[in-house]
């Protein structure tokens, strides 16, 4: 059975017409439009891992079953990366024919879940032509953030100003389960790499306690939330919000996960196993057995240190990026490992000023990390980057340790 197939039968099952591409023409149609949430999960690009979800309007007085999308963004958009990179990113507003979209997710491998809203039938006219004002050429674009202003966000704000402020009421008195950290984190479980690069990258402003009004940035979590909601309406009596939910595709190929992974055991063994590796390496080098090898491996690490923290400091400094502010982990990567690396460079040249310095900068660089360990059980620190410290805290000290092994005992060039 095709997904629009399931989905007029839906439809039917709510003694609704359902003018479906292929299904003919119904009973006479009535005039009220019918409001649908389409919920799809995660999927297999890095883009697709929060899911995404669209109204549906049922509308059979215009004869449409449009699939409304705040989601849509164009690579070949002029200037698309320069603007990606600055975190100036525009997103516009469209709708699709339901039919053909709900074929396409059905194609995708990706769960689809439609619920049915309970809306009045001036909440749904007041949704209605709020979407046809929102799809108006000069109204359809917006500046894109990933926490507060994405298409499940816009999917929200459009219900809530139906129901007149209702629902973000409601929304907002309920605290949340999770953070915006801890939601990137569970839906970046698949990648170990990738979650951790992402973790290094979010700063504090990610930890705030949040409430069900900002979860619902994740379209699976509002689809949750919009599950025990009851609206009241102008005689004051409770009604649900949503009144039928129904499962189009289940999407086995990318589950959801519910709970953030526990990378931190991971993360310590691999940079206590990379500080290991540097410290012994360094020896050696003080030994005169291999020097390149550690040069190599120091360097390798130095580079790759002073490439995140020129990332960091920069999308802290020089974008629209708030989300990588005040981020405790300049501490653990920063731009010291710049000149680290500039001087595991001139060491390998035969420069003893190159090993000079790289002694004290490792050093200072493993004291900050330190200190960036130290500062968690102050009250102002409340940054949760136990993945960084578990990987960076060890790999610095291993360095500095090599470093000053290599240093203390390679003989003077003559």
């Amino acid at each position: 059975m095709t997904r629009a197939r399931a989905a007029a039968l839906a439809l039917a099952g709510l003694g609704i017409a359902a003018p479906l591409a292929g299904q003919g023409p119904g009973p006479a149609p009535e005039t009220t439009p019918v409001v649908f949430i389409i919920t799809v999960g995660p999927g297999p690009l890095l883009w697709e891992r929060f899911g995404h979800n669209m109204i549906w309007l049922h509308d059979p007085s215009r004869g449409a079953d449009t699939a409304y999308n705040w989601g849509i963004f164009d690579w070949e958009e002029e200037n698309f990366l320069l603007n990606f990179i600055r975190g100036r990113m525009r997103y516009r507003m469209d709708g699709w024919n339901a039919e053909r979209t709900l074929r396409f997710y059905e194609r995708s491998g990706r769960s689809v879940t439609v619920q049915t809203l309970g809306l009045t039938p001036d909440e749904a006219a007041a949704l209605r032509d709020y979407i046809a004002w929102n799809a108006r050429e000069e109204h359809r674009h917006y500046d894109y953030d990933y926490y507060l202003d994405n298409c499940s966000t816009r999917v929200r704000d459009a219900l809530d100003r139906a129901l007149n402020g209702r629902l973000a009421a409601i929304l907002r008195a309920k605290p949340a389960t999770s953070t915006f950290r801890s939601s990137t984190a569970r839906l970046m479980a698949h990648n170990p790499a990738l979650e951790l690069g992402l973790m290094f990258l979010l700063g504090r402003g990610t930890d705030r306690p949040i409430t069900a009004w900002d979860e619902s940035f994740i379209p699976m979590d509002f689809a949750r939330h919009l599950r025990g909601i009851a609206i009241r309406g102008d005689d004051g009596r409770p009604r649900p919000l949503m009144v039928r939910e129904e499962v189009l595709a289940t999407g086995n190929q990318f589950p959801e996960r519910r709970e953030a992974p526990r990378w931190i055991p991971g993360f310590l063994l691999a940079g206590g196993a990379l500080g290991s590796i540097l410290t012994w390496a360094g020896f050696r080098a003080g030994r005169g057995r291999g020097k390149w090898l550690f040069v190599t491996l120091g360097g390798g690490w130095a580079l790759l240190s002073a490439l995140a923290g020129l990332v960091l400091t920069f999308l802290w400094t020089a974008t629209d990026h708030t989300i990588a502010a005040a981020n405790e982990n300049i501490l653990q990567a920063n731009l010291l490992s710049v000149g680290l690396f500039g001087a595991m460079v001139a060491w390998a040249w035969g420069r003893e000023s190159g090993s000079r310095a790289a002694r004290g900068l490792a050093t200072a660089i493993a004291a900050l990390s330190v200190l960036g360990f130290l500062v968690q059980v102050l009250p102002w620190f409340i940054q949760v980057n136990g993945d960084v410290l578990a990987f960076f805290l060890p790999a610095n000290l291993g360095m500095a340790a090599g470093v000053r092994l290599s240093a203390e005992r390679t003989p003077a060039p003559r």
